[in-house]
């Protein structure tokens, strides 16, 4: 056999094998990969992109199902337009953010690897976009569990004064949650 017609035949082997395992129901693979600097960036952008488009559209099905099932189940659409809505009402584009990279406050996975929680900001100007994030594992993703997304007031941004440095126990993870490695800026 050619080498050249080598590889064709392991993908041919390879979609083969895939689909006998979707057909059959053999066993998948049932973690969600492993949280890393990547993967929290993706996240992140994913979950601002589905509430972004949802409070364009003011349709919140999709942020609903595209969430968990344990986020589903407690949130119908009309609370989560409710929730939003003064992201909505002040006409927020949260697309723009997206290009930047986020500064992570928090980002932690917990030592049973049920939760993920991704805790920031984009430092976006003139309105910084804060966000709170928490994901479950479901079947082979993390999927949204737990979202908050705040756009504070500039001028209040401007008009206070800094905040007291926090003692340095308060900013170190809580002894139940294993660090997630974050991503470096771009330069």
């Amino acid at each position: 056999m050619s080498l050249h017609r080598r590889p064709l035949l392991v993908r041919i082997a390879w979609t083969c094998m895939t689909a006998a395992a979707m057909c059959f129901g053999l066993p998948a693979r049932a973690e969600p990969p492993k949280p890393d600097g990547n993967m929290a960036l993706i996240l992140v952008r994913d979950a601002i992109t589905a509430l972004n488009q949802a409070n364009l559209t003011g349709n919140y099905t999709v942020l609903r199902d595209y969430a968990s099932p344990s986020f589903a189940s407690v949130n119908d659409p009309a609370s989560l337009a409710s929730v939003f809505a003064p992201i909505r009402a002040e006409g927020i584009n949260l697309a723009p953010v997206l290009v930047l990279t986020p500064q992570f406050t928090r980002a932690e996975l917990t030592d049973d690897g049920s939760k993920l929680r991704l805790s920031g900001f984009f430092p976006s100007r003139p309105k910084q976009v804060d966000f709170d994030l928490v994901f479950e594992p479901i079947e082979e993703r993390w999927r949204l569990f737990g979202i908050s997304v705040a756009v504070p007031d500039a001028r209040q941004d401007v008009r206070q004064s800094p905040a007291p440095a926090a003692p340095r126990e308060a900013v170190q993870p809580p002894p139940t949650a294993i660090p997630v490695p974050l991503p470096r800026p771009r330069d």
